[in-house]
């Protein structure tokens, strides 16, 4: 059905950010321990 499909896009988009927010994170830490260490 159509709402399969959405329910599924709405899923792999959710994934996504959760993604994105992951690797904000890391890049954030990273930096921090960077400026931490120099």
């Amino acid at each position: 059905t159509n709402d399969e499909t959405f329910i599924k896009a709405v899923s792999k988009y959710e994934k996504r950010v959760e993604q994105i927010e992951l690797s904000k994170m890391v890049m954030r830490s990273f930096l921090y321990n960077e400026i931490l260490v120099s």
